[in-house]
């Protein structure tokens, strides 16, 4: 779960370390490690990334960026809604595309705030 933490907390969601931690933690052990430990911030982030890379779902990647959301976890829910629309936009799915390129800019929005804050 090393791995995972550091993932997940550091900035810059790159495709080549996605797939490394994807190789890494999104197989049903690491899944099943966060759900022992009940981190619903883990799982929440490895839901949106197996849906990018296995198999999409939208009813779980809206819920758990909802999850990330009501946590104000601003940077986890602007770099992952900004690959979220990505995989939208490749797949012509212009509407979601949309949808979650106001939760990036919103989610970028409420980093400001919290800088100028400080």
């Amino acid at each position: 779960m090393q791995e995972l933490e550091h993932f997940i907390c550091c900035p810059g969601y790159s495709t080549n370390k996605i797939k490394k931690i994807k190789e890494i933690n999104i197989s049903p052990i690491g899944l099943n490690r966060a759900n022992f430990a009940d981190d619903q911030e883990y799982i929440a982030k490895l839901k949106i990334i197996y849906a990018l890379f296995e198999e999409y779902n939208e009813s779980e990647v809206k819920e758990s960026l909802g999850y990330l959301e009501s946590k104000s976890l601003w940077q986890d829910v602007a770099e992952l809604s900004e690959k979220l629309a990505d995989y939208n936009y490749q797949r012509g799915n212009f509407e979601m595309n949309r949808e979650y390129l106001k939760k990036t800019i919103k989610a970028q929005q409420q980093i400001l705030k919290m800088a100028e804050a400080l």
